[in-house]
């Protein structure tokens, strides 16, 4: 299928042709669609519509409604998601990862990618309940979404099939920076600095100072396919688990082969409050790695993986400083946008210090 511009200019004979081309509707048409826009200022990378619709002869097996993602058209996120190729990366995920995780995924019924444009029809996830990065996850949450996650990397831990995928690459992170970080933390650090206190404003200085060489070390860990954006706002909670809620997680526009404990460190730090994750990383990470073993993943230790999720944590305080840069702070445009750069500087050096990696720094 070819290239939309806007999400609200489809029709009932574009998502016909959709569904025919990807063999879920054999015959049969949609007759009727209503759009409703979603999302607001959560999804910086694009934007989504629910599809509702009516159709007309037989279908087997296909919902009354769709949500169609989008690129976007916000200029400075649009240059960052082609700049990250966004959309080839989500659309190659579920073309060729969809069928083979173990965790629960959207269902995928279509889509078209040009590097940071595109779209990507999927299942409409309305009855799960959405996470919220302001509000943050519990600790039983960040259990699940770890267990989750941690399907993912084993699927790909140490795979040779992620190193000739074209579309996949290596240790690509939005967060990640090919240029010095300093000049944005010093921004940052003049909003900042009073309230995250002395201790930590002098590890993300060391860090800021020696971040490239810091990053450039991920080659000598193992790799496997990450989600590279684990937090609260890319994540569901299904109600349909007899036992407990199910996560659903999102948004694999930032996939990319590197370092499994980014995406732990990321998730702990980045979306569970201080108050709720006090005392609980070791059995968080012991979850993760149990999980990893139960999956397939040989010859790495417990041990291996604490200090990775350390290493980890360390290379995510870029996180709090490219939010800030990309958020256009101190200037935001939303009190959301504020919210979410705030949250990030304190969660994110406060996990820091709770973890003593300073110590990283001076080995």
């Amino acid at each position: 299928m070819s290239f939309i511009d806007d999400p609200q200019d489809v029709n009932a004979e574009w998502l016909t042709a959709v569904l025919h081309q990807g063999g879920h509707l054999k015959s049969g048409k949609v007759k009727g669609l209503t759009k409703t826009a979603l999302g607001g200022s959560v999804g910086f990378l694009s934007r989504v519509v629910r599809l509702t619709c009516q159709y007309e002869g037989i279908r087997i097996k296909l919902p009354n409604s769709f949500i169609l993602k989008a690129h976007t058209v916000i200029p400075n996120f649009l240059e960052l998601a082609e700049e990250l190729k966004a959309f080839d990366r989500e659309l190659g995920f579920y073309q060729r990862f969809h069928q083979k995780v173990k965790s629960r995924l959207p269902h995928f019924y279509g889509g078209y990618s040009d590097g940071g444009r595109g779209w990507l029809l999927m299942e409409d996830l309305g009855s799960a309940e959405p996470c919220n990065q302001v509000v943050g996850l519990s600790n039983s949450q960040v259990l699940t979404t770890l267990e989750n996650i941690a399907a993912v990397h084993a699927l790909g831990w140490q795979s040779e099939e992620l190193e000739v995928i074209d579309w996949l690459p290596s240790n690509d992170f939005w967060f990640s920076c090919k240029s010095g970080l300093e000049d944005s933390w010093n921004t940052l650090k003049q909003s900042y600095g009073l309230r995250i206190g002395t201790e930590a404003c002098q590890l993300i200085d060391k860090f800021t100072k020696h971040h490239k060489e810091l990053f450039d070390k991920l080659n000598t860990r193992p790799k496997t396919l990450i989600h590279g954006d684990l937090r609260a706002d890319n994540l569901m909670l299904s109600k349909e688990a007899d036992t407990s809620d199910e996560v659903i997680i999102l948004d694999w526009q930032t996939t990319t082969q590197s370092l499994g404990a980014i995406d732990v460190a990321f998730l702990i730090a980045g979306s569970e409050p201080a108050a709720e994750r006090h005392g609980h990383v070791h059995s968080l990470v012991r979850a993760w790695h149990s999980k990893l073993l139960t999956n397939g993943v040989t010859n790495y230790s417990f041990e291996e993986a604490y200090e990775d999720v350390r290493f980890a944590l360390l290379l995510c305080l870029a996180v709090p400083i490219k939010a800030f840069e990309e958020l256009g702070g101190p200037n935001f445009k939303n009190a959301r946008e504020a919210q979410l750069a705030e949250l990030m500087i304190f969660r994110y050096s406060q996990a820091a210090l709770d973890l003593n990696i300073s110590d990283l720094l001076d080995a």
